[in-house]
Formats: C-alpha cells, sequence, structure tokens
C-alpha cells in the first residue's frame, strides 16, 4: 500500500490533485483549528488521511478527525507499548523506523 504525505503544505494538495494514490496531510504540530483545516480540503477524494507527528497526536485531535471521517497515522512510534497504545486510540497505521521491534504484531489484526 502507499501513501503519499510530505511536510510542504501547498504540496500534498497539489499531489491530491494529481496523483491516482492516497495522500495524506502531515502536521508536525496539532493545527489551531482542525475543522478548517479539514473543511479546506473536503472536495478532494484522494485526501482522507492524516499523518501526525507523535507530539501533535492529541487523542482530542484523533477522534476529531475520525469522526469527521479521515484516517489518523502516527509518525515515530518506534517501541511496542507505544503501538499498543495507539492502537487503543483507533489509528490507522503507524509509521516507524523500527520495524524490527514492532514487526511480530504485523500480521494480527494490525495492517489494515
Amino acid at each position: 500500500r502507499v501513501l503519499l504525505t510530505s511536510r510542504i503544505e501547498g504540496g500534498v494538495a497539489q499531489c491530491a490533485r494529481a496523483a491516482a494514490v492516497p495522500v495524506a496531510l502531515h502536521f508536525a504540530q496539532a493545527p489551531g483549528d482542525l475543522k478548517v483545516v479539514l473543511a479546506a480540503h473536503a472536495d478532494s477524494p484522494w485526501l482522507r488521511s492524516i499523518v501526525w507527528d507523535r507530539a501533535a497526536a492529541a487523542p482530542l485531535m484523533l477522534r476529531e478527525a475520525s469522526l469527521a471521517g479521515w484516517r489518523n497515522y502516527v509518525l515515530g512510534v518506534d517501541e511496542t507499548d507505544d503501538l499498543e497504545a495507539w492502537t487503543r486510540l483507533g489509528v490507522a497505521g503507524v509509521v516507524t523506523d523500527r520495524l524490527d521491534r514492532l514487526s511480530a504484531r504485523a500480521g494480527r489484526g494490525w495492517v489494515r
């Protein structure tokens, strides 16, 4: 599976219009008004996901995005305990640099 994202704000929207693969917003910091940001991208069928840096991924923000129909992914999850915590919060997936630590969890209901 492919999910394209970028920290370059305008680049993501441009890719969403041009690409035939899912594209994700990327938040290094929590946006001031998440509803406004999501509404600005409501017309893009390929842009329905958010990649959050761990520090920006507050449970209330994740819930708000989910209720608005967005899938949440968290960047920087490298420990099994962290993976379990994010799983309980209902994220669709994680981005990790430590697949060696988390690979035992894959295939047991985690990969969506």
